[in-house]
């Protein structure tokens, strides 16, 4: 079965037999990439899947949605030979069984390249045939904010009033948009409701995943939406997280420093905009932090900012 933008070109196909009733359904979504900093938002998505037993229900035709040479293939290399087939990147949609309440469709995978229009129209059109209660996004951005803080979240939804339970920030921009924004902006034409919820997260950490925004962001939608997890599995890794975190700073002098500047401005309140005059740099206590966790890591290990 495949979804089709015009005359001859499937552009999604159901690899699994279609949702048909979903207990009072919520659509989430999160796309790797800029909308993804520390991998917050697709973490929270993931835990959600892996949680709650969702399975692969659809899958964009990765040729027509992405730009190989931005959203690069993968290839595993074992003793000099090729060891199994080259990876595409994958744009899917998961759903919860049907015992799940609320019910979730979740769209995760890299933000498309081209065809953000159609992609859209399929999204909404599922969204509308299985009568889903509300759309959300999720994302997370880089900010000048410390990691001993609770993880600021920004939100833009549609009415303003459902995020209200949050008191979140409520940004002004004009600018360039993502994917997310569209998926939003077409889903106010259909009177779907949607929000859009952004962490925060610590521009001196780096890359590599952030398990207290993604965690942060899973809280939200319990306040907001009633989806609760079991938390056990992220709280252990944010707590290794920390951990790592705080091991770092205690080896640097100048990073406690730069910390603690970012905790004054983060308990004052201060806008952003005018906060961080007199704040060192964080390249290089970014660049210290890469050095530090790297040397931490257990050979073949991942650490937080790689």
């Amino acid at each position: 079965m495949v979804y089709r933008d015009g005359v001859d070109s499937p552009l999604i196909e159901w690899v699994a037999e279609r949702p048909t009733a979903l207990p009072s359904p919520v659509l989430l979504a999160a796309f790797g990439g800029w909308n993804d900093a520390g991998e917050a938002a697709s973490g929270a998505i993931t835990y959600l899947a892996e949680t709650f037993g969702a399975t692969c229900v659809a899958r964009a035709d990765s040729e027509q949605v992405f730009d190989f040479q931005s959203h690069r293939p993968r290839v595993s290399i074992a003793d000099g030979s090729i060891d199994g087939p080259v990876r595409l990147p994958q744009l899917e949609l998961w759903a919860t069984p049907p015992d799940v309440s609320p019910g979730l469709l979740l769209i995760r995978g890299p933000e498309p390249s081209m065809r953000w229009p159609s992609i859209c129209r399929w999204i909404l059109d599922v969204a509308q045939d299985l009568r889903v209660t509300h759309l959300v996004t999720l994302g997370a951005l880089i900010a000048d904010v410390p990691h001993t803080r609770p993880v600021r979240v920004s939100a833009i939804s549609t009415p303003p009033e459902i995020t209200e339970a949050l008191n979140p920030r409520r940004p002004d921009y004009e600018g360039p948009a993502g994917i997310t924004s569209m998926l939003h902006a077409s889903a106010v034409e259909r009177g779907i409701p949607g929000m859009s919820l952004w962490a925060a997260i610590p521009h001196y950490i780096g890359g590599g995943q952030n398990p207290d925004a993604s965690l942060t962001l899973l809280h939200a939608l319990n306040t907001l939406l009633g989806i609760r997890p079991d938390y056990a599995g992220m709280e252990q890794d944010v707590a290794d997280y920390r951990r790592q975190i705080e091991e770092a700073v205690a080896s640097s002098p100048q990073a406690s420093a730069m910390i603690d500047e970012l905790e004054r401005t983060y308990d004052a309140q201060t806008d952003e905009a005018d906060a961080f005059g007199q704040i060192p740099s964080g390249d290089a206590i970014a660049a210290e932090f890469e050095r530090f966790l790297r040397d931490q890591s257990p050979p073949g290990e991942d650490h937080p900012s790689s």
